[in-house]
């Protein structure tokens, strides 16, 4: 699978996720799309730096 198609695809996916948030949860929809995009970002960012730390030799 391409990398083009794995974007596209997130995309849809986190715009439905988004949509039956915000049937689901009205005006809070914001606030917990918000919170996972922060939660994803963490854990994205822990992993790159965790991957960084076991390369570097001290």
């Amino acid at each position: 699978m391409s990398n083009y198609v794995i974007i596209v695809l997130s995309f849809l996916a986190g715009a439905f996720v988004s949509a039956v948030a915000v049937h689901v949860c009205g005006a809070y929809a914001v606030w917990l799309v918000t919170l996972a995009l922060l939660v994803v970002s963490y854990l994205y960012a822990t992993s790159v730096l965790r991957e960084n730390l076991k390369d570097k030799v001290f």
